[in-house]
């Protein structure tokens, strides 16, 4: 008889030794939450477990999450060179090494005779990982240079893949794809429920809220016309089993930084409403962010206050300059629009509630222009 999803997922994670959870360059608030808890969970059955992301820094919002501190920016040690000298016909005497430019000597001297290059042999060691979890992922070229400078590795270990996005490639060995779930970490929390074999009632408070959280944000609590009477069940499941929903609500969007808050004011000065207000948008001045004292890592957490602000709005653009003159805009879409699809004429990163990507050019009022007439089209199209 076949194996379950679950059942897949748990012999794969039992014959690990060491497990890799990767996510994509830019991240969702639920992406972070979801490896957050899925960090957790490994390391509570003794697996050893690293968290990698290309460029990653620990968004203000998820700053109290426990363990995204450790998430890495970059794939380190992930495979050993050996170099093996056969020694049977002689002793070594002295050993060292020297750089040399691009170059490392190293220096064998024996007690008697000589090495030559018959002696020498060469191999790659396993890789340090020997199964990978991706979250929230479309496909490996959004991994960035997590995938790009290691293509062999992704090629050649198991990957769980879980994501809830349409346009997930089903890249993975296993795929926990369910494109009716509302967050990736609705699906890990479904999947863990079955894993443990105890209806989640063994998950620690500190692994629920993770998953809470990660549906919070990615629902905007809840107010999502995508959200399902299955997640308000999870959510509130996860909140008998530990969670609090009211602390998570009040550190992603009451805790603001001065830095957002000052930003935030300046979106509203400069904010714009389209299509009777169900498009909103704004443009930010590289010197926005310098008198504000916040950086392009602060939008999200101003989209999200205008969500919850301006009520029946069904998108949001935010086009910016960056401090060398780069033009950069974020899309975020609410009840079902895709953020990839009206944002296609850029060539967007992310997925189908919020992509990012870049302008071509240098003036900002022009770009914005482009943009929200290109925004507006492909939402006259109607395309989900």
């Amino acid at each position: 008889m076949a194996l379950t999803l679950t059942q897949q997922i748990r012999a794969q994670v039992e014959r690990a030794s060491h497990v890799l959870i990767a996510f994509k360059k830019q991240p969702t608030l639920d992406d972070v939450a979801t490896a957050a808890a899925l960090r957790l969970w490994l390391q509570g059955i003794n697996k050893p477990v690293d968290v990698v992301c290309d460029g990653f820094t620990v968004p203000n919002q998820l700053a109290w999450l426990e363990g995204v501190d450790t998430f890495k920016p970059r794939l380190e040690n992930l495979q050993k060179f050996i170099i093996s000298l056969d020694t049977s016909g002689t002793e070594v005497d002295s050993f060292s090494y020297s750089a040399e430019g691009d170059k490392l000597n190293i220096y064998v001297t024996p007690k008697a005779g000589s090495f030559t290059d018959k002696h020498v042999k060469m191999k790659n060691a396993d890789y340090r990982y020997d199964l990978i979890f991706t979250v929230g992922t479309p496909d490996l070229a959004s991994l960035g240079k997590v995938f790009e400078d290691s293509t062999e590795f992704f090629h050649q270990v198991p990957i769980i893949n879980i994501d809830f996005n349409p346009n997930n490639e089903s890249y993975g060995q296993i795929n926990a794809v369910e494109v009716n779930a509302v967050a990736s970490s609705e699906i890990v929390y479904q999947l863990l429920k079955v894993t443990n074999g105890d209806n989640g009632k063994d998950l620690k408070p500190n692994l629920t809220t993770s998953l809470l959280t990660g549906m919070i944000a990615a629902t905007e609590s809840f107010r999502q016309a995508n959200v399902t009477p299955h997640a308000l069940a999870a959510a509130g499941e996860l909140m008998e089993h530990g969670a609090d929903r009211e602390a998570i609500v009040a550190k992603l969007y009451k805790n603001r930084s001065l830095a957002t808050l000052n930003l935030w004011g300046r979106v509203l000065s400069r904010l714009h409403t389209e299509l009777d207000g169900k498009l909103i948008w704004a443009q930010l001045a590289a010197n926005d962010f310098i008198e504000s004292q916040s950086a392009a890592e602060d939008l999200p957490a101003v989209v999200d206050e205008l969500i919850s602000s301006v009520p029946g709005i069904k998108v949001v653009v935010l086009i910016y300059q960056t401090a060398d003159g780069k033009l950069k805009a974020i899309l975020r879409t609410l009840k079902g629009d895709n953020a990839l699809y009206l944002s296609r004429s850029f060539t967007p990163l992310g997925d189908k509630s919020l992509a990012s990507f870049k302008i071509e050019g240098n003036d900002l009022a022009m770009a914005a222009e482009a943009v929200v007439a290109s925004v507006k089209r492909n939402m006259a199209n109607g395309k989900k």
